[in-house]
């Protein structure tokens, strides 16, 4: 997993770099190549409060620390331009905290992990002890595989953890990418 999102010094050429690598590398070793780049709909908006204070729990933050940060987002609201009418905003973070990017990458941590945890290593060998799984810019996911099968079950699965937090998966703007022959498309849900 490794995310580039929101880290100094990081950013989408890394991942680019190290995608036409991977290619590259598939190419010469004629070994088929499965990525599937997956965005989610409104990601920052979308994310379910109540998961993230639990998500924040399982990383270490003190109760209290979390306590504090929930407050922040209590009876939250928001004012359409030029207009008078405020609304009661219920889920996501807030847009231009600083403390969003930072519970929001949180977030997607704790997703993709989950998402892992719950099968085999299904991504490439990117060192001898090492498989890469995933490639990650904030809310944009790549996921890589040899096979098939395993970017379809790793796209499910993801899909369905993110769910339970929030995050929509955006099925037009998903797209897959192979060296070969895609025998069907990559199904989210039945």
């Amino acid at each position: 997993m490794e995310q580039a999102g929101f880290r100094k010094g990081r950013g989408t050429n890394e991942h680019i770099f190290t995608l036409r690598n991977i290619l590259e590398q598939c190419s010469e070793w004629q070994r088929t190549i499965y990525i599937n780049f997956i965005d989610f709909e409104k990601a920052f908006d979308s994310v379910h409060r109540d998961s993230l204070w639990k998500i924040l729990r399982q990383y270490g933050v003190p109760q209290k620390l979390v306590n504090i940060i929930a407050l922040f987002y209590k009876d939250f609201s928001c004012n359409l331009k030029n207009s008078n009418k405020t609304f009661p905003v219920k889920s996501g973070v807030r847009q231009g905290c600083v403390m969003s990017s930072l519970l929001f990458s949180i977030t997607i941590d704790w997703v993709l992990k989950n998402a892992i945890k719950q099968q085999a290593p299904r991504g490439i060998r990117w060192t001898p002890f090492e498989m890469l799984e995933d490639l990650d810019f904030a809310d944009d996911i790549a996921l890589v595989s040899h096979k098939y099968e395993h970017i379809q079950e790793k796209s499910t699965i993801l899909h369905s953890t993110a769910k339970t937090v929030g995050l929509k998966t955006n099925t037009g703007k998903t797209k897959i990418m192979t060296n070969s022959e895609i025998q069907q498309p990559v199904m989210l849900e039945n």
